[in-house]
């Protein structure tokens, strides 16, 4: 039994392949949507972590209004607290790219061969730049036109121009990247920045604290301190930023946006399992029939549960051996480029073990969950219903019947009567409930003078939606238990009650096949008299008739 399990599974699977690739493909693209985010977001972590680490970014930059020299900047080293302290000089310029002239920050470094905090690295071309040349931040690269060489026109505050020969690009992890804020960034000596016209003091000192775990709190205090002293020597502090510590600027700004992309991951990853549950559904209607045999050579509903859950574990097994890797390099390519948007590069190449494991948890997990509810539903008929299932309910037409499909003629079949005819026939044909006034109403059956039964016929004009009676011929045979079999529906009248009036007799259908009608030995023992001369076979059904009142 479980070699015969196990090859209905494999059959399945490559049988029906468009509906094995329709769910493969559909599970595999929930994991690899979520495996590529996760992935993705793994990568950019770390190589924020690894490339801030690289930059040794610093706990506070503090801005005076007015200049300062190197004295001040030794006596804020020697505080308590404080590692490592730089002094720098930042001025605004501007420079001509081509024909446009952009915003330019020139920043001076005292020294470039050693660096202690918010480390500026080499890109391309010569590095340290040497006295009349600049070196662009890469990123400038994006939205200007430089060339390693060539000259950048520089226009200083007086609108009086200079000249810089482009020594090269140099990289700063920690910077602004130059399509954000559409400024550009650049680095001299303090020699360059003379030359230019500006003096070789420091308008801005930087500080990174001796632990290299510091909280932002006491990052707080570090920096209270700093200013209290700097204030207290002269330079009036104008603006202080405290980073996070540890924390590229643009993390917290990532996360969100890998918030978003992790809802859209599982959003996708809902979706495939609605339609894994849709076509185990499918699957369970379209082998109703092989569930009864399975269960009636022994089979249990558990046993079959499990097996339409192995063939659905294999879906997800082929969608996690196509997800898997695709999501892995499609994460490192994401953390690339968003690397790239914040001036950074991705550090290490691997593959997150934390990634593969969420996509093997939510690639099995998703589809099994998905489709525990109509495997149940499928497993749970039992081997009756299932030998006899033909595709359509049972109650299919029950609220609203149609006409049936056979073109037999009606015709009548003649009964012996269970009693003489009433001697108020005559009375009573004339009543309001047979024939009124010489008017025949639909749905009934009237007799004549003989006492003879006609049968009223429904006919349905083209485009109407409302029978109207003819008279369907007489039948022979006297009043009393007669039954008409038309498309299926028997009508038929019984025997006057006690009172013995013509108008309290009733009719019932009664649903049954013409064939069946025909055939059945119980319906009858008087022959079936063929339709009249002029007649035709019945268009509709015969509505529930009752004999004529008083």
């Amino acid at each position: 039994m479980g070699s015969v399990r196990w090859r209905k599974v494999a059959r399945d699977l490559v049988r029906f392949r468009a509906r094995t690739i329709l769910v493969v493909a559909s599970i595999a693209m929930g994991v690899f949507a979520v495996g590529t985010i996760a992935g993705g977001q793994a990568l950019l972590d770390q190589s924020l972590r690894d490339g801030y680490a690289l930059a040794k970014g610093s706990n506070a930059i503090l801005y005076t209004a007015n200049p300062f020299d190197r004295t001040l900047v030794e006596v804020i080293r020697d505080l308590p607290g404080v590692g490592v302290a730089e002094g720098r000089r930042t001025v605004s310029v501007r420079v001509k790219t081509g024909d446009t002239w952009r915003q330019l920050q020139l920043t001076a470094i005292p020294d470039y061969r050693h660096q202690d905090i918010d480390v500026v690295l080499p890109e391309r071309g010569d590095f340290p730049p040497k006295r009349g040349e600049v070196l662009f931040e890469r990123s400038a690269t994006t939205i200007a036109d430089l060339v390693i060489g060539g000259d950048a026109v520089i226009e200083l505050p007086g609108g009086k121009e200079k000249q810089l020969k482009i020594a090269g690009f140099a990289h700063e992890p920690g910077a602004s990247p130059a399509y954000y804020f559409g400024r550009l960034s650049a680095y001299v000596t303090f020699d360059t920045l003379e030359d230019l016209g500006f003096d070789r003091s420091f308008q801005e000192i930087r500080i990174r604290a001796a632990n290299p775990s510091i909280s932002q709190k006491k990052a707080q205090t570090l920096a209270d301190q700093v200013r209290f002293r700097m204030e207290k020597a002269g330079p009036a502090i104008t603006f202080a930023l405290i980073p996070t510590p540890g924390k590229h600027p643009a993390q917290e700004l990532l996360d969100a946006i890998f918030i978003v992309l992790a809802g859209l991951g599982f959003l996708s990853l809902l979706v495939s399992g609605f339609l894994v549950a849709n076509t185990v559904a499918v699957i369970m209607t379209q082998q109703t029939r092989q569930i009864g045999v399975m269960k009636a050579v022994g089979a249990g509903t558990g046993d079959i549960a499990a097996l339409y859950l192995v063939l659905v574990g294999a879906y997800a097994t082929l969608a996690l051996l196509i997800a898997i890797p695709l999501a892995a390099l499609a994460g490192y390519a994401l953390a690339v480029f968003v690397t790239g948007l914040v001036n950074l590069d991705v550090q290490r190449v691997f593959v997150p073990v934390e990634a593969i494991e969420l996509e093997i948890l939510v690639g099995l997990v998703v589809p099994l969950l998905a489709a525990v509810v109509p495997v149940i539903r499928g497993t749970r008929v039992t081997v009756h219903q299932a030998l006899r299932y033909t595709g359509v309910a049972e109650t299919y037409g029950h609220g609203h019947p149609r006409p049936a499909a056979s073109d037999a003629p009606c015709h009548a079949e003649h009964v012996p009567p269970q009693g003489p005819a009433h001697p108020n026939a005559r009375r009573a044909r004339a009543g309001r409930r047979g024939i009124h006034d010489g008017v025949h109403r639909p749905g009934r059956l009237a007799d004549d003078d003989a006492g003879h039964v006609r049968v009223l016929q429904l006919r349905r004009p083209a485009g109407s939606h409302h029978a109207h009676p003819r008279v369907r011929g007489d039948v022979a045979g006297p009043v009393g238990a007669g039954r008409e079999v038309c498309r299926g529906l028997a009508v038929r009248h019984g025997a006057p009650r006690a009172t013995g009036r013509l108008g309290e007799r009733r009719a019932r259908l009664v649903r049954t096949s013409s064939r069946h009608a025909d055939r059945s030995p119980d319906r009858g023992a008087g022959p079936l008299a063929p339709p009249g001369r002029g007649q035709r076979p019945c268009g509709h059904r015969q509505p529930a008739a009752r004999g004529a009142g008083p």
